[in-house]
C-alpha cells in the first residue's frame, strides 16, 4: 500500500542537511545503499518543489518582463533537473 504524507518543508531541508553530513562509509554496503537511495530521492523531491515554485512565478508575475526572466530561471531549473535526472 502506498500513501503520501506530508511534512514541513523546513523539516525535508533539515533532514536532507543532516543526512549529508553522515559518514555511512563504514557501514554495510546495502545499508550504504539505501541511505544514497533515501538521500537522492529527498534531494529529488527538493528539486521538484524548486521547479514548481519557478513555474508559480511564471504564472504570478505581473508583467511580460517579469515574466519573461521567471520563465528563463525556470529553464534553467528545469535543464538542470533533467541533467540531474539523467545521470541517475
Amino acid at each position: 500500500m502506498r500513501k503520501n504524507v506530508e511534512i514541513p518543508l523546513a523539516l525535508l531541508k533539515n533532514l536532507v542537511t543532516l543526512l549529508e553530513y553522515w559518514d555511512v562509509s563504514l557501514l554495510d554496503r546495502s545499508v550504504c545503499d539505501d541511505y544514497w537511495d533515501a538521500l537522492w530521492f529527498l534531494k529529488l523531491k527538493l528539486l521538484k518543489l524548486d521547479l514548481h515554485d519557478a513555474y508559480s512565478r511564471i504564472v504570478k508575475a505581473p508583467n511580460d518582463n517579469a515574466r519573461h526572466k521567471a520563465r528563463m530561471e525556470y529553464l534553467q531549473l528545469k535543464n538542470q533537473f533533467e541533467a540531474i535526472v539523467a545521470e541517475s
